[in-house]
């Protein structure tokens, strides 16, 4: 009989068998834990009356809104016992893509702090935004205004100024932002009396865009005159300031004064996010600067990530520069839509003279 030869097995190599199988983490317990963490922190902060801590924990909301799901939120509100539940779980319920039960933590006994009640529901109110859902955003948004009135603390003012934010935001994507003016005012006002700093500075901001996007300088300009904007504010806030303050002085044909508010608000905008602000506020400073005699300097136009955005105005300073008319208004045609978006018609009809 032939003998037969075994081959050695070599023990260092690795057998896929032995390997245990890496199992995915659920999307939705990833989003509880991380609101959970959130909220921990939000209480140890209100606990040391620490609004800086709170600040931090309410800047972090940006990137739980990416996790956001209808069954992650559903299971935190029942976990922490939201007020309002039972509309928000319609809302919500209806939003839900998976008809999986829902498991609540039965160690969850809810949260006597009211600034993770108002910070909760904020984060329902982030998630209708996203999803288009304005009537339920509206709503939401309208019931927290009500609830904020009934607080006067430091810790909550983080959290109020992202609230009296996405209520702005969710009557301007509805088409009504003009039956926000009156409370926006309102707000104001108990801002100032309570000394509420970051609620004055985001409140004045959202009246001055809604005045403006309505074409309604005057009242944005008699704003200003009878207001202050508060020293201290975060440079995103203080950009936005200038920005809306360089707005309505071109359009009072002070152009100096513009391009200063202009330069201002790009050096305090961020400088390696926030593209759509600081291309805002570009467009803006070259029409400015045109209006002014100045021909703006050709970098500007060629800044990575913004040079197809610039190329109308580069267009525009280029006829200007060379004082064709013919191509001025070609290039005014055929950019009609851009312009009218920018809100610079205006402005750039008054280069023709």
């Amino acid at each position: 009989m032939a003998d037969v030869t075994m081959k050695d097995v070599d023990s260092t190599e690795p057998s896929t068998q032995s390997l245990p199988a890496v199992k995915e983490q659920d999307p939705v317990v990833t989003a509880v834990n991380d609101i959970k963490s959130s909220v921990s922190a939000l209480e140890k902060a209100v606990a040391a009356k620490d609004s800086r801590l709170v600040g931090r924990v309410v800047r972090n909301l940006s990137s739980l809104r990416k996790k956001l799901t209808s069954p992650a939120l559903l299971r935190v509100l029942r976990l922490y016992s939201v007020d309002d539940l039972a509309n928000l779980q319609d809302s919500l319920a209806r939003l839900s893509m998976t008809d999986a039960p829902m498991t609540v933590d039965s160690n969850g006994k809810g949260s006597s702090c009211p600034e993770v009640e108002v910070y909760l529901q904020t984060l329902a109110l982030v998630f209708f935004i996203d999803r288009q859902q304005l009537p339920e955003a509206m709503a939401l948004s309208s019931a927290l205004l009500e609830k904020l009135k009934g607080y006067n603390r430091r810790t909550m003012d983080a959290i109020s100024s992202k609230v009296f934010f996405y209520y702005a935001r969710a009557f301007e994507l509805a088409g009504r932002a003009s039956e926000t003016r009156s409370t926006l005012l309102a707000c104001y006002r108990t801002a100032s009396l309570h000394h509420d700093e970051l609620g004055q500075a985001t409140l004045l901001n959202l009246l001055l865009r809604n005045y403006i996007s309505n074409n309604l300088f005057d009242q944005a300009h008699k704003l200003v005159s009878k207001t202050s904007f508060p020293e201290g504010r975060s440079n995103n806030q203080s950009a936005r300031y200038l920005y809306y303050l360089g707005r309505i002085k071109a359009v009072q044909l002070e152009y100096s004064d513009a391009y200063a508010q202009l330069t201002q608000a790009l050096r305090k905008a961020p400088q390696n996010s926030a593209t759509g602000f600081r291309l805002a506020v570009i467009k803006m400073q070259v029409i400015v600067q045109l209006l002014m005699g100045e021909i703006p300097e050709r970098t500007i136009f060629a800044q990575s990530g913004l040079r197809q955005a610039l190329k109308p105005y580069f267009l525009i300073t280029q006829a200007v520069r060379t004082g064709d008319l013919s191509t001025f208004h070609e290039v005014t045609s055929r950019f009609a839509n851009i312009f009218q978006a920018d809100n610079t018609v205006t402005l750039i009809n008054r280069l023709r003279h």
